[in-house]
């Protein structure tokens, strides 16, 4: 199969995204979006209406949006008129076809005829059932961001001397998508300069490599500008572990979970004479991967923060037909059956991570109020409703009124200084709203979703000592300090524990003399979980007279 770009070479990665958009269109017109892509989805749309990059109309800047290049790629489409959820399928199923394409590239000189269109096929299967994939469902923008990987890992193995420049080019983007991107792209840099000199093309790739160095220092010095912070605020809320080695819990997982893959890729690594190509390669994401282990990998849907990873086990992957085609010392015959023996396994992974697949869009689809709750609620705010909470996604992408986050992943103050009574006396919100993150729970007094506890009750429910200033992780920290607000302020909110799942794990603290009328907020959290209040992403984004808080 020649490595010309002919229409035939495109007829897979345009299935892949084909494919990918009915799974997305699929999704958003019977369910949501993962908690976490809503944040980034907030910051899109309010820089997309003229508020600049803040958390709530007239807020202060705030980086809580760390993908900074997918805001600002969401807020562009927006701006033109195309849903930001659509927009990041669209750009995320650009991205996976994009995978396969380079991936049907590195296995096509090993298939010929109905061969390259079985392996192919095969390849489609892994791809659209990947957690590559997952994570993208879910509103991230994984796909899209692995597929720069894969065009990283693409020249670093081929090592074309017209391409070899394009690797800073590479890198620096993958800064701009993602802060975690900015280790693969120095990373990678570093590495095609060394290739560069080999080659004896030192002044092209100088050239490429200052070119993106000088985009990435204008991008922090702006950045340090605009926001006032060196960093990302959540970095600065992942930075803060319970353990020595967080993410050393996570990345096994992971790699338990992409056995199958892991075993073709290490098949591929071992048959392939170019195996120290495939290992230079490998390694940005290798030094992703060391890095995350001293990272809080909260939220990591479908492990997307090992997903550069993934998209390297499927590219070695890709690789082991050629490596076995390589095998001289064995008859066609018996080449062929490893072939598609290789191809067996890639399905039965397919269909394991299938299933998987599944799980998250029925997650997704679920009907847990949480979806519905700040939707019907947001005709009792205004602009100058006061929220502080914890649950900085669904909640506050559907509601209006100026939102602290108590976690910090959109509030300097919280994310840096960490929440506290202190902050919440200054702060005086209308509502608070936290997730008890098992610093507390309420089973034993509430059989109902939604139930109304004295402030006795709701600091007896506490299963810690309320010593918050102890606890430096944030997501354990603010329940703490919540209660130990009310503690401070019994008779100044009416409290409401409610069912989340299985367990009674939110928390409201509503205001008795705040803007918000307390009998409205009553029925409407009641009504959201009734059958009558549930409706799909779509479906509320297409209800007339919403408009989004931003407009």
């Amino acid at each position: 199969m020649p490595h010309a770009l002919t229409p035939r070479a495109l007829l897979f990665p345009a299935v892949t995204l084909v494919l990918y958009l009915a799974a997305t269109g699929y999704l958003l017109l019977s369910g949501h979006l993962h908690e976490d892509a809503y944040i980034l989805y907030i910051y899109a749309e309010s820089l997309a209406q003229g508020n600049g990059i803040a958390y709530f109309p007239g807020g202060p800047p705030a980086e809580g949006a760390t993908d900074f290049l997918w805001m600002a790629l969401l807020a562009g489409a927006h701006y033109l008129g195309l849903d930001v959820a659509v927009a990041a399928g669209l750009f995320n199923g650009l991205g996976l076809g994009g995978i396969v394409f380079l991936a049907g590239r590195l296995l096509a000189p090993a298939c010929h005829g109905r061969g390259w269109y079985l392996a192919n096929a095969v390849l489609v299967a892994v791809a659209l059932c990947s957690q590559v994939a997952q994570a993208s469902l879910a509103g991230f923008s994984t796909a899209f961001y692995g597929a720069f990987v894969a065009a990283t890992f693409y020249l670093l193995y081929t090592r074309p001397r017209r391409g070899l420049p394009w690797v800073p080019v590479l890198g620096i983007t993958l800064g701009l998508l993602r802060p975690d991107g900015v280790l693969m792209g120095v990373t990678a840099t570093l590495v095609g300069l060394y290739l560069a000199w080999h080659q004896r093309m030192l002044k092209p790739y100088l050239t490429a490599a200052l070119a993106s160095a000088a985009v990435g220092i204008a991008y922090f010095c702006w950045r340090y500008a605009y926001f006032g912070h060196l960093l990302p605020l959540p970095l600065y809320v992942k930075s803060t572990s319970v353990t020595t080695l967080p993410g050393l819990s996570p990345h096994l997982d992971w790699l338990w979970a992409n056995r199958l893959l892991a075993v073709l890729a290490l098949a591929g690594l071992a048959l392939n004479a170019g195996r120290r190509r495939m290992l230079t390669a490998a390694l940005p994401a290798a030094a992703l991967l060391a890095a995350f282990l001293f990272a809080t990998q909260s939220q990591n849907a479908a492990f997307r923060f090992q997903a550069p990873a993934t998209v390297v086990l499927m590219l070695w992957a890709a690789l082991l037909p050629a490596a076995i085609a390589g095998l001289r010392q064995l008859a066609a015959r018996p080449r062929r059956l490893l072939q598609a023996g290789a191809a067996a396994l890639a399905l039965v992974f397919a269909g394991g991570q299938a299933h998987s697949a599944a799980g998250i869009i029925r997650a997704l689809q679920g009907n847990q109020y949480i979806y519905y709750f700040s939707y019907y609620l947001n005709e009792y705010l205004s602009a100058d409703t006061t929220i502080a909470l914890t649950e900085a996604g669904r909640f506050a992408y559907w509601a209006k009124g100026k939102k602290y986050d108590l976690v910090g992943l959109n509030t300097p103050e919280t994310a840096i200084h960490k929440p506290s009574p202190d902050y919440l006396e200054r702060l005086d919100p209308d509502l608070i709203f936290t997730h008890t993150a098992a610093m507390a729970g309420y089973e034993d007094v509430c059989t109902q979703d939604v139930c109304e506890l004295t402030p006795a009750q709701a600091l007896a429910g506490a299963r810690h000592p309320l010593r918050w200033q102890d606890v430096s992780y944030g997501v354990q920290r603010a329940p703490l300090a919540v209660l130990k607000h009310l503690e401070q302020h019994p008779e100044a909110y009416r409290v409401f524990a409610v069912r989340y799942y299985t367990r009674h794990e939110h928390l409201y603290l509503v205001k008795k003399d705040g803007s918000i009328p307390l009998d409205d907020f009553i029925r409407t959290l009641r009504y959201s979980f009734t059958e009558d209040a549930v409706r799909s992403y779509l479906e509320m984004k297409r209800t007339p007279g919403f408009s989004g808080v931003f407009e």
